[in-house]
């Protein structure tokens, strides 16, 4: 239930302003609870901490594909893969809509 959840990780979040795993689950639960635009700016938030998080990367892919910001998601998505060439693709393509 990723509208429980929130609460939860801006709780953690209050207690450890620099957590990325926090960040990442907070962004999950925005975008898994339909809030892909609240979950675009604590993706950012993550990368911000951690250039080189794949999985933050890749939230925020899918999180601007669900906005339809399809350019941007497909270098987030790109950089990625760069970090990470073995991250779960499927969950970016299963979420993902270019625009076909």
């Amino acid at each position: 239930r990723p509208e429980e959840a929130i609460p939860e990780y801006r709780a953690a979040i209050g207690l450890d302003p620099r957590s990325v795993e926090a960040r990442i689950g907070l962004a999950d639960s925005l975008s898994d609870a339909g809030r892909p635009e609240e979950a675009i700016p604590e993706y950012r938030a993550a990368i911000g901490l951690d250039p080189r998080n794949a999985r933050a990367f890749l939230g925020l892919a899918n999180a601007l594909s669900a906005t339809r910001m399809t350019t941007e998601a497909q270098r987030m998505y790109e950089r990625a893969v760069d970090l990470d060439p073995g991250i779960d693709k499927r969950r970016y393509e299963t979420s993902s809509n270019w625009g076909v």
